[in-house]
């Protein structure tokens, strides 16, 4: 069984494309401004996996063309890091860390 990792730490949501964004989120079936709450969100249970699977299909496609997303489903996703805090009120920038000083 394959396996296939993703750093949620280390996603730069630059490196996406429109077309990467929209795929990830039609496979999960989301908005586009609901996507980094809900890969932070360690509750959001099987939507969240079906996310990072979703996000390990669009990285690992930009080497392997014909990967579906259902080759991903059937291989292992193993989730590294955690996604940056998100204040709700700062239109997507991110914060600081709750106990540490800004920079």
């Amino acid at each position: 069984m394959r396996t296939f990792t993703v750093d949620v730490a280390a996603l730069d949501e630059e490196a996406f494309s429109l077309g990467d964004v929209i795929d990830i989120c039609d496979a999960v079936d989301c908005a586009p401004e609901d996507l980094r709450p809900l890969l932070a969100d360690d509750s959001a249970g099987t939507r969240r996996l079906k996310a990072m699977a979703a996000v390990a299909w669009v990285i690992t496609r930009n080497d392997e063309p014909g990967l579906t997303l259902a080759d991903v489903l059937a291989g292992r996703v193993t989730i590294t890091g955690k996604a940056a805090e998100v204040d709700p009120t700062s239109a997507g920038e991110q914060t600081t860390p709750a106990g540490s000083e800004p920079g």
